[in-house]
């Protein structure tokens, strides 16, 4: 009895599943259609029939009124040679009054979209129609091939009076589940991917596909049609790894990939996983500094409205700019921009609002506006990196982004590159929310600049009777005649003392000399600085970094290699440091790497010198680091600034231990070149010879070093 129970039990929850997946087929879309082992015709029992091709054309009746059949039931039958290998049939049920003299039906199917054309016609037994007459009677049949999706016209004739009665029908598509799976131009396959976003990489997983074929795989950007990015892999069928990866740019909403297999007309799948990266589509925006353009291209199809707007300082909001909103289908474009780092691009959609500034980065050329304070006025100023036209007006500020203009009143300036522009104010512009308004009028869209709320009482007031004025001229006259005198005695005491300490008579070694130093710091450092100028504009600036090395209490020497020749007992100190300036023009030195062999020059009989060089240095402005031999990794000179500074503030902390700064070259050995050459032979650029150990300095670089107190 318990088994029995049991199995009554079994037996009511199948059938429960099964009724609960009847009602929820329709439900999850799961529609099953009915299979068949084999086509052809079917009559009632006891009505002999048989079928047989019809050569009638087929005619689309002029009127539906005629009905002679009870009932007609049309529906999709499957008949498979295999699993995942099958075809669609139309079944045709008609259901009529039989009549003695009628002899059968006649069924025709039209394809609407290829206008294939099929009919067969169903016979009666001529004694059968006379013993069932006045009886229903139903006739099917289900040999009518058709194809997926497919809207067909179906009709029924009776045979021999011509009654007919004529319906359409809609095959399924492969959104049914049935005909997905077992319909081969419905198998497209199954898509899994992952996104690799430092190396914009898809990887895409196929199944579930016809194993017998090659399969498509690709990205795409859906619009009306899916048009391919470049990313395309075919994997063959013989491939037993259904896996690989495709290369992107941005994950824009309308990115889908795309599969099918690899015979004609079969069905693709569109996998689109990125609809909600809708930020990705305001990249992308290019500005042409000729033409003034601002162009932007939509990567998706979506309805967006574009307008130009700008920021205002310490203002979240972005203003629109009147007459710049537009709807974009296709391609943004603004001829005529004022390229200012406040302007920017204003994008809406259903979905929100996004706003972009793609000058805010301050690569392009922008003007601005100030206003300074003058003891007697306001002055606004202008200045431009381009030739600009502003126009000024005093307009009444009523919000954070809206100015209102006092008048038609303005005032055109005409700004050349590079030259600033200022104009007196008057006191019209001190009163509440009063501003001045600078905006572009040589283009078409220009974001306007504002200064507001101006203090007039901050303007020193002039005097009525001149006495303020002429007491302050007279105590700022004194106090320079002052100042001068002292500077003068000043220098010529210290250029004596200097010549007194070190023999300056008449000698062409030039030194800057440092102040004294106190007992408890260590000895001045000596840096030699060997050069052979291009112009006069090298002088200058190699003057200076010997003038900045004095200012560090630095024992500096100039040396000009071009004028003069060189001995190794000028470069002789142990403690010393030896900087050769590299420059780029005919005086560039030749230099070896060896002192080897002392040979002359072929050209000019000039000999080489050996002299020793501790580090190569060079201008940036005047020379390039590939002009100057990788051997001696050379160091810009304002690399050696820094360097020169930390050593001098050691010794300034620690005084009494200042090892680092006593012999700089134990600090400088990591910009010391990479063979680390001791002795370097050097062709001297000049023709006269002299025991002395430092050239004499040209008439201009003379003139600039008495200047430094050389």
């Amino acid at each position: 009895m318990a088994v029995f129970l049991g199995i009554q039990r079994k037996l009511v929850l199948a059938i429960l599943a099964v009724v609960a997946i009847c009602m929820m087929s329709p439900v999850w879309g799961w529609e099953r259609i009915d299979r068949i082992k084999k086509c052809g015709h079917q009559c009632s029992p006891g009505l002999y029939c048989k079928n047989k091709a019809s050569f009638d054309r087929f005619q689309r009746p002029q009127s539906f009124e005629s009905q002679p059949f009870q009932s007609v039931n049309i529906s999709t039958v499957m008949k498979c040679k295999k699993e995942r290998d099958c075809l669609l049939y139309l079944n045709v049920n008609g259901t009529l009054q039989l009549d003695e003299n009628m002899r059968g039906v006649e069924i025709c199917s039209l394809t609407l979209s290829t206008l294939r054309h099929q009919c067969r016609m169903v016979i009666f037994k001529k004694t059968e129609s006379m013993k069932l007459h006045g009886q229903q009677v139903h006739v099917q049949y289900n040999c009518f091939e058709v194809g997926i999706a497919q809207q067909i016209l179906v009709t029924l004739k009776t045979i021999p009076d011509g009654n007919t009665q004529t319906m359409e029908y809609h095959v399924q598509g492969c959104n049914s589940e049935d005909i997905r799976r077992n319909i081969p131009i419905c198998i497209a396959g199954k898509l899994n991917y992952s996104v690799d976003q430092k190396e914009k990489l898809i990887s895409v997983h196929v199944s579930e596909f016809l194993e017998d074929n090659d399969y498509h795989l690709r990205l795409c950007h859906k619009w009306h049609s899916c048009e391919s990015t470049g990313a395309y892999v075919l994997i063959k069928r013989e491939d037993p790894v259904k896996k690989v990866t495709l290369p992107y740019s941005k994950l824009v909403p309308c990115l889908c990939i795309e599969g099918w297999s690899s015979f004609p007309d079969s069905s693709r799948i569109q996998l689109c996983p990125f609809k909600k990266n809708t930020e990705e589509l305001w990249s992308g925006i290019a500005y042409n500094p000729i033409s003034q353009e601002l162009v932007w291209e939509l990567a998706c199809p979506i309805e967006v409205r574009v307008s130009l707007c700008w920021t205002a300082e310490h203002i979240h909001s972005c203003t629109d700019l009147p007459n710049s909103s537009q709807i974009v289908q296709n391609k943004m474009k603004y001829v005529g921009i004022d390229s200012h780092p406040r302007l920017c691009v204003k994008f809406t959609t259903t979905s929100g609002s996004w706003i972009r500034c793609p000058f805010a980065n301050g690569y392009f050329p922008v003007w601005n506006m100030k206003v300074v304070l003058t003891p007697d006025q306001y002055q606004v100023v202008i200045t431009s990196a381009m030739d600009v036209v502003v126009s000024l007006t005093l307009c009444n500020r009523t919000a954070h982004s809206i100015c209102h203009p006092l008048g038609e009143d303005q005032v055109l300036i005409h700004v050349n590159k590079s030259n600033p522009v200022a104009s007196n104010l008057t006191r019209e512009i001190c009163q509440p929310n009063i501003c001045i308004q600078g905006r572009r009028v040589d283009v078409e869209y220009s974001v306007p600049v504002q200064t507001c709320e101006l203090q007039c009482s901050l303007i020193v007031p002039h005097s009525n009777d001149g006495r303020t004025s002429v007491w302050m001229v007279t105590l700022t006259f004194a106090i320079l005649t002052v100042v001068v005198v002292a500077a003068l005695v000043g220098h010529v005491t210290l250029t004596v003392f200097q010549r007194k300490n070190m023999g300056f008579k008449g000698s062409r070694k030039v030194i800057f000399q440092p102040f004294k130093q106190n007992a408890g710091y260590p000895r001045q450092p000596r840096v030699s600085l060997l050069y052979s100028a291009d112009d006069n504009r090298h002088v200058s600036m190699i003057t200076a970094f010997a003038t900045f090395l004095t200012d560090l209490q630095y024992c500096t020497t100039l040396t000009n290699l071009k004028s003069k020749s060189v001995t190794q007992e000028f470069l002789g100190d142990p403690t010393g440091v030896a900087i050769l300036v590299w420059s780029k023009g005919c005086n560039k030195p030749v230099v070896k790497n060896t002192c080897d062999l002392v040979l002359p020059n072929a050209m000019n009989a000039v000999p080489l010198k050996c002299i020793r060089v501790d580090i190569v240095t060079y201008f940036k402005d005047t020379v390039k680091v590939s002009d100057i031999p990788s051997m001696f990794n050379a160091i810009p000179i304002c690399k050696l600034k820094e360097h020169f500074t930390a050593l001098m503030k050691q010794s300034w902390v620690d005084p009494q231990n200042a090892m680092v700064h006593h012999d700089p070259m134990l600090s400088l050995k990591g910009y010391r070149s990479r063979q680390s050459p001791k002795q370097l032979a050097i062709e001297i650029q000049g023709d006269c010879e002299s025991e002395d150990s430092v050239t004499e300095c040209p008439d201009d670089e003379e003139t600039l070093l008495m200047q430094k107190g050389c």
